[in-house]
């Protein structure tokens, strides 16, 4: 069963400042085009040793198939993978189911993406808050 790890991501490089509320083990970042997913995606990429997560770290983006993220998956425990293009690269039930089976926790990255079974509350649209990107989740009916 996939598990929270850590509960916040602070980083800033190339221009962006990220404060990204993680509340879920797996959560899926969505905005628009320039909002700063592969930015922040590209800085986790390059300073995944020496970011203060406490948590090993695992990136992965368009150029990996989605069976190399697969085997990715199956093959690592404890850390937080963070997906770019998600929405591209998640299409199979399998794949998606095995997010939910493994260990780890998940950050998918995407314009639009499918929710993958979701709940409203791991679903969030990162909007710039005066040069901070952050992360308004949907909420449940009952405020969750």
């Amino acid at each position: 069963m996939a598990v929270l790890l850590t509960n916040k991501i602070e980083l800033s490089g190339l221009g962006y400042n990220f404060s990204i509320d993680l509340h879920m083990p797996i959560v899926a970042l969505m905005g628009n085009s320039g909002i700063g997913k592969t930015v922040m995606w590209k800085i986790i990429a390059r300073k995944k040793e020496k970011l203060s997560l406490g948590v090993p770290t695992v990136v992965t983006n368009y150029s990996q198939s989605e069976n190399d993220i697969t085997e990715l998956l199956k093959g690592t425990h404890k850390s937080l993978f963070v997906i770019d293009n998600a929405d591209i690269r998640i299409t199979k039930p399998s794949t998606v189911d095995l997010l939910y089976s493994c260990d780890n926790q998940i950050i998918l990255l995407g314009r639009n993406i499918p929710f993958y079974r979701l709940g409203p509350s791991s679903c969030g649209m990162m909007y710039n808050d005066n040069g901070t990107i952050r992360v308004k989740y949907q909420r449940s009916r009952n405020g969750v």
